[in-house]
Formats: C-alpha cells, structure tokens, sequence
C-alpha cells in the first residue's frame, strides 16, 4: 500500500505537520480574532436589549398600577 511505503512515509510526515501548523496558524491568527469581535459585539448588543428591555418593562408596571388604581377609583 502506497501510505505505507518507507520511501514516501517522510514527505507525508513533513507536509501533514506542515499542513497543520499552517491551520493552526491561521486559525490563531484570522478566525480566533474574528470569533472574539463577534462575540463581543453580540454580548455588548445583548447589554444594551435587557437594559432597555429592563426599562421598558418598567414603564409598563407603572402604567399598569396608574390603570389598577383609576379603575379602582373608578368603580368606587
């Protein structure tokens, strides 16, 4: 079988490890950067939705008690 063979078995030792260190390389370089600006952008959009949804939230409870307490008024 030709993977096997012990003339060729150096030249595929040498091209897979150059193959990996090459992905490896470029992955630490170009995919990992991009993964963590991505990952930071969405958390940092993700802070500012549950804050605003904190908010809005917030608005809504005032404006159900003012609706509870002038039906309440109103039915009295």
């Amino acid at each position: 079988m030709p993977q096997f063979d012990i003339l060729t078995l150096g030249s595929q030792t040498f091209w897979v490890g150059f193959f990996t260190a090459f992905l490896y390389y470029y992955s630490v370089k170009t995919l990992l950067p991009l993964y963590v600006s991505v990952k930071k952008t969405r958390m940092k959009k993700l802070k500012k939705n549950s804050s605003e949804i904190l908010k809005f939230e917030a608005k809504l409870k005032k404006k159900n008690s003012n609706l509870i307490t002038k039906n309440i008024h109103f039915l009295s």
